[in-house]
């Protein structure tokens, strides 16, 4: 029976695993977690992250693990230079988009989208007043947060191609693609802290 079993196997790689584009990505597993177990992987990249860029002019007032250990009623994940953080985490779907929930206009003050394709990772880093929730964002183009059904507040927020190339209008402003062979850690902490430090300066 070793031939059949060979035989069914051979099927499987070529039918399934050959048509899977994750299934040479470096990030496969993330596939396999739930949702809150992938955004804590998503807080836990920003934290160190951030922590290895190492710019002095960063001052950690709440980690992840701070925010995570305490009632949470302002959806918040990291509190950096007095500026409220929420982290988000998405995979690009079989459509070709990356989906976010929960995003509410009277949470966080800053919001940073972790999300992964299979060969890299989208990051991008935005205030509260240029997201479209409830309101236009040129920044977005067309695209609008989605209010959840009888809810005054808690947005689902898609993202696709064409809203990268969006922000890629704004050339490194808002988002970065970094490369799962060639970034580091260090490098997505710089581009976050330069953000964070340009927004905090502009109040």
């Amino acid at each position: 029976m070793l031939e059949i079993e060979a035989m069914i196997h051979e099927i499987y790689v070529k039918e399934q695993v050959a048509n899977d584009p994750w299934s040479d990505s470096p990030y496969k597993e993330l596939l396999q977690l739930t949702i809150d177990q992938r955004g804590k992987i998503g807080e836990e990249i920003i934290s160190k992250a951030i922590k290895d860029a190492n710019n002095s002019k960063i001052i950690i007032e709440e980690d992840v693990s701070d925010v995570n250990a305490k009632p949470n009623e302002m959806h918040y994940d990291m509190k950096v230079n007095d500026q409220f953080i929420e982290i988000k985490t998405a995979y690009k779907g079989r459509n070709n988009t990356w989906q976010h929930e929960n995003l509410y206009k009277t949470a966080a003050t800053m919001t940073i989208f972790i999300d992964f394709d299979y060969y890299g990772l989208y990051v991008s880093i935005f205030p509260e007043s240029d997201l479209p929730l409830g309101k236009d964002s040129p920044i977005f183009g067309r695209k609008h947060g989605t209010l959840r059904q009888n809810r005054d507040d808690g947005y689902k927020l898609d993202f696709s191609l064409t809203t990268f190339r969006n922000f890629a209008n704004y050339g490194n402003r808002y988002s970065i693609y970094f490369d799962a062979d060639e970034a580091s850690l260090e490098d997505i902490g710089k581009f976050i802290t330069e953000r964070i430090l340009d927004y905090v300066e502009s109040l």
